[in-house]
């Protein structure tokens, strides 16, 4: 026998799908650049990490970075990027030299120490270390262990932070905004307390010499990175809760 309450009983004739995670169908506006990282392997063969906003800004793989299982695994997603020691991921440059306004949105999973600032993502002009663009997460010594995203510009820097410090081995959906509403961050569908002026976004980087994934031009990530995404736009908050929605089982 039960006991309690039992309501919302559904019976379908077919497949039962979860909601859509893009209810308003906007998420494919002003995309110029979506890596899955669902490939079966990389090797190092130019453009093999297969960007899907119809760009074609295909990613190359560098000293051994290469693609695994994700546990747990995502409804619309079963790999992932893996990266260690110097390990990362080459992008083309064509898309992001010309935006004034941006967000980039991905997932990761850091399994490192925190003995230095470990590169999520950076933009950078060789021969120009006061100039770039980098998010890492941070150690002790500088942001206390926090995700940070900078945008610095001929020695100029300009950052925001999240709330607290991250926890390894745990997945975290993390969107950076940046542009003529400012800098802000969000993660796990959360807007973060730290934000920064108005600014140019990724064209304030250009040209850009590399632009890169999980390392490069600084020390390498180590962990997991998942889905990233690069828009020509400021995303709503409402579209960035549904892009978080998407990793606990949506559809995209």
């Amino acid at each position: 026998s039960m006991r309690g309450d039992l309501a919302s009983i559904g019976v379908y004739n077919g497949t039962f799908h979860p909601v859509s995670c893009d209810p308003n169908g906007t998420l494919d506006d002003g995309l110029v650049g979506y890596w899955k990282m669902d490939e079966s392997s990389w090797n190092g063969t130019s453009g093999e990490v297969k960007d899907f906003s119809g760009y074609g800004i295909g990613g190359t793989a560098v000293s051994g970075a290469n693609t695994i299982l994700r546990t747990p695994a995502q409804t619309n997603n079963t790999r992932t990027g893996t990266f260690s020691d110097n390990t990362y991921v080459t992008l083309g440059n064509y898309q992001f030299d010309t935006l004034t306004n941006a967000t980039m949105s991905l997932w990761f999973y850091y399994t490192g120490s925190f003995d230095t600032n470990r590169l999520l993502f950076n933009r950078h002009i060789n021969g120009a270390a006061d100039s770039r663009q980098p998010i890492f997460v941070s150690y002790p010594g500088g942001y206390s262990n926090k995700l940070v995203f900078e945008n610095i510009v001929n020695g100029s820097n300009r950052s925001v932070v999240s709330d607290n410090a991250i926890s390894p081995n745990t997945w975290y959906h993390a969107v950076f905004v940046c542009g003529s509403v400012g800098m802000r961050m969000y993660l796990n569908g959360v807007q973060q307390v730290s934000t920064n002026s108005t600014t140019d976004c990724l064209v304030t980087i250009s040209p850009t010499s590399a632009t890169t994934l999980g390392g490069g031009g600084g020390t390498s990530f180590a962990g997991q990175i998942d889905d990233l995404r690069v828009y020509n736009r400021a995303l709503s908050p409402q579209e960035i809760s549904s892009l978080w929605s998407s990793g606990l089982g949506c559809l995209p």
